[in-house]
């Protein structure tokens, strides 16, 4: 069954940093100047890379003229609160140095994170981590529930049941969400569209069961049913490369650190 990738924060950081390789920042190659405040020449790379922490994630193809004056006349205000900041001293203050020290850490730390990940994957390594994924066919379910406001209603509805109460018409009379008209009917869904306390039960039930314990969500407690079950066919390889791709990059990563965690030496006071 295909699972969601686990992100780690250095591969967000990538972004966070402003450390992601972008197209226009390869096309940027030329450290020119672009600009002079107040005798201290400014790199085209320099406004590139302010360019790239500023938009983040959002697309840097194309920008506009308009959108470069804006981000200009952001780079020159930044540039002007620097330069008087450093003649009051402020790098030199405690607060500022530890900051200073720990973004260098995350952009250097950020950067040979890319360099784990970026390793060409062969397209034979995806294949067969989707066959492994799609070994076993993915199940949907077509689930019931009574949502009450308290635990104790909801053991009572359980007892109900378990001396024989029919669950669709215990739904329409004491469930206090919108499905109750349908007896508790919901749509078919798949473990990963379900909400984490449906999704540790769900599976477990056969059709025709329903939970003998209260589940407690955000929206009250309650009692699932399960109706039957269905095995749908698998995404296509082409529609789920890129989060395979994305998945294992994560593990090279995970197992990367947990290699250096093993030859170093940690002390945690």
């Amino acid at each position: 069954m295909l699972k969601k990738t686990c992100y780690l924060f250095l591969l967000s950081a990538l972004l966070l940093t402003g450390g992601a390789t972008t197209a226009m920042a390869e096309e940027t190659k030329i450290d020119d100047t672009i600009v002079i405040v107040n005798g201290q020449a400014l790199s085209r790379q320099e406004f590139q890379a302010f360019i790239n922490f500023r938009m983040g994630n959002q697309p840097k193809r194309n920008i506009s003229q308009d959108q470069l004056r804006r981000l200009m006349v952001e780079y020159i205000n930044r540039e002007l609160m620097y330069q008087e900041a450093i003649k009051k001293g402020y790098d030199k203050k405690p607060d500022v140095m530890v900051a200073i020290d720990n973004t260098q850490r995350n952009i250097i730390a950020s950067y040979r994170a890319r360099e784990i990940i970026n390793q060409p994957i062969p397209e034979e390594t995806l294949r067969k981590l989707y066959k492994e994924r799609t070994a076993e066919p993915e199940q949907e379910y077509k689930v019931r529930h009574i949502l009450v406001k308290t635990e104790d209603e909801a053991r009572e509805i359980i007892k109900a049941l378990e001396n024989g109460a029919n669950f669709d018409k215990l739904a329409r009379e004491k469930s206090i969400d919108v499905s109750a008209k349908n007896g508790g009917a919901l749509e078919w869904v798949s473990e990963e569209q379900m909400i984490v306390p449906f999704r540790r039960i769900v599976p477990t039930l056969k059709p025709g069961q329903f939970s003998t314990t209260a589940v407690r969500t955000k929206f009250g407690w309650h009692v699932i049913g399960l109706d039957a079950t269905r095995d749908i066919d698998p995404p296509s390889f082409d529609s789920i490369k890129d989060k395979l791709r994305a998945q294992l990059q994560n593990d090279m990563l995970m197992e990367h650190i947990e290699e250096l965690r093993k030859n170093s030496e940690i002390v945690v006071k």
